[in-house]
């Protein structure tokens, strides 16, 4: 993978811009990024509706503790095949599940490591939670692409994180209310469509004056859980590719990737001159 090869601009990004480049992306390589969800979308589905209906409305707590522990996985994939894409190579599924070998086993061990520091944060009034899941953001980059761990996987993502943590904290904020919104957009939107082909919507049971009971007895429906899983795990990826390419900013607002990229390509046009 050399820099010159890129396939979309090295340039600093907002928040906004990020977002809108991992909707151009993923556009451009839905039926890879598709398959590699279905991977862990199916699963996901079928256990989210297999505790709903063994233990009711609690199954809901089990299952998003179980997509909080797992979706890193199904991120260092997407960031194994994008990292690949954004340099020159295709994207193909294999090919961005081989991208994890070799690093798997350190991999899962430090992605559920700092996935129960974060939780412990969470429990501790969320903001502590937020903050650590910040200063480990990059982890998976720094595994997966530049192919470091331990004690220096450590500092690279504090190097990456610590000149720009507020900006990064904003970001991610943004993109876990981009997270909860375009979910809850896409399961309505799904449930209308349903509710037209099929005579019944899931959300028609829904009552404004008894909107809490409404929602646990929709929480309880094995189905319902099913469809809004589901739609969890297929707008994940387009958060995660947008702070792939906060990775990206991050690395260029810090050493300068846009420079670098322009001497390269004036240094090529000087050798085809001589």
């Amino acid at each position: 993978m050399k820099l010159e090869d890129t396939t979309v601009t090295i340039e600093p990004r907002s928040v906004g811009a990020c977002l809108d480049l991992a909707f151009v992306f993923y556009r451009c390589h839905a039926r890879s990024l598709l398959f590699l969800t279905l991977l862990f979308a199916l699963p996901a589905v079928a256990l989210s509706a297999v505790l709903v209906a063994a233990i009711g409305e609690s199954g809901v707590l089990w299952g998003s503790l179980g997509f909080f522990l797992v979706c890193p996985v199904l991120g260092a994939v997407v960031v194994s095949g994008a990292g690949r894409a954004v340099f020159g190579e295709p994207l193909e599924p294999m090919a961005a599940l081989r991208g994890l070998s070799g690093v798997w086993l350190r991999l899962a061990f430090s992605l559920f490591t700092t996935r129960l520091m974060v939780l412990l944060g969470l429990a501790c009034l969320v903001l502590p939670g937020l903050l650590l899941d910040v200063y480990f953001g990059f982890l998976v980059e720094v595994m997966v692409l530049e192919r470091l761990h331990g004690g220096e996987a450590r500092r690279r993502c504090r190097g990456l994180t610590t000149p720009t943590y507020l900006d990064l904290l904003f970001r991610e904020c943004a993109l876990l209310l981009f997270l909860a919104v375009a979910t809850v957009a896409l399961f309505t939107l799904v449930d209308q469509l349903l509710g037209l082909l099929l005579g019944h919507s899931l959300l028609s049971g829904l009552e404004s004056r008894f909107l809490g009971d409404s929602l646990r007895r929709l929480f309880a429906d094995p189905w319902t859980m099913a469809l809004l899983t589901a739609t969890l795990w297929f707008v994940y990826p387009l958060a995660r590719l947008a702070w792939f390419f906060s990775y990206l900013d991050a690395r260029i607002r810090k050493e300068g990737w846009d420079l670098e990229l322009g001497f390269r390509m004036e240094a090529r046009r000087i050798e085809a001159r001589v």
